[in-house]
């Protein structure tokens, strides 16, 4: 479970909570874990301008090699 608000949700909901806005306007978004040197995960959600799906996965690709760097 995690907060939504001021309010427990079980995860699939609050993924929910947090997609709304792209499904509403039809954009392509993703999220993506990423990794923390702590005990608590993190993830970082990207989003593009309409029917620029290739755009939105050359981003996500570009973070995912910077984080292999790192």
């Amino acid at each position: 479970m995690t907060v939504v608000g001021d309010t427990w949700t079980p995860y699939g909901p609050a993924g929910g909570s947090f997609r709304r806005w792209a499904n509403f306007f039809g954009l392509p978004a993703l999220a993506m874990p990423l990794p923390t040197s702590g005990d608590l995960p993190a993830s970082i959600q990207i989003s593009t301008p309409p029917d620029t799906d290739a755009l939105l996965f050359s981003l996500a690709e570009a973070v995912f090699r910077a984080e292999e760097a790192r």
